[in-house]
């Protein structure tokens, strides 16, 4: 949900996104039956850093009817997004009755540590009764062990940890189990998102989550 490029459709080039392209994206997925919500897919380089998260939220509010996820980058920011919604929705209790925002939060530098600036975030949203998805993202080999298992061990001791802080700092707090195990590339030292293994764990991580 934060590709920092998209591919043109008229030039066939990557280019830097916009926020022309969240709010094209949240047209099409308003119109895709089969899609739930809208994760903002880029980050919109063409707005001040320090406005980018509420612009974004408008950009994709304004094209679609479905539940709009983005990150926020500060406490403030989060606030002024939920605040846009609330005078959207009509009030802050409409606002919880039918939340059509959520947030994403990576709150945690894996190995267990918890990032300062993003778990404030996260408990701001979650004492204003926001759904926010707890979305650790360790890589199997780098900041996890490189066994499948071991990753996904940890990876669930993270989200379990995530879950815990919420509801014991705002009980009922609506969150989501949402685990992004992935892996290292050992030749870059880099990230990898396409592996065979990164759909294996996601779906590991999903039934652990149900049960």
């Amino acid at each position: 949900g934060a590709a920092l490029t998209v591919l043109d459709l008229e030039t066939g080039a990557a280019r830097p996104g916009t926020l022309r392209d969240i709010a094209q994206i949240a047209r099409l997925v308003d119109g895709l039956n089969h899609v739930h919500f809208y994760l903002r897919p880029c980050i919109p380089q063409d707005v001040p850093k320090e406005a980018m998260d509420l612009n974004q939220y408008y950009a994709a509010l304004t094209n679609t009817t479905k539940n709009v996820m983005a990150a926020a980058q500060s406490v403030q920011a989060a606030r002024d997004v939920i605040e846009m919604a609330r005078m959207i929705a009509g009030g802050e209790e409409a606002l919880v009755q039918r939340p059509f925002i959520s947030f994403v939060t990576s709150w945690m530098i894996s190995p267990l540590h918890f990032a300062t600036e993003t778990t404030r975030v996260l408990l701001e949203v979650t004492k204003n009764r926001i759904p926010v998805a707890l979305s650790s993202a360790p890589m199997a080999g780098s900041t996890s062990p490189v066994t499948l298992a071991g990753a996904l061990a940890q990876v669930h001791a993270e989200q379990l940890s995530g879950i815990a802080l919420t509801q014991l700092a705002h009980p009922g707090a609506p969150v989501l189990y949402g685990a992004i195990p992935s892996m290292a590339d050992f030749r870059r030292r880099s990230y990898v998102g396409g592996g065979s293994e990164f759909g294996l764990m996601n779906g590991a991580s999903s039934q652990m989550a149900q049960r």
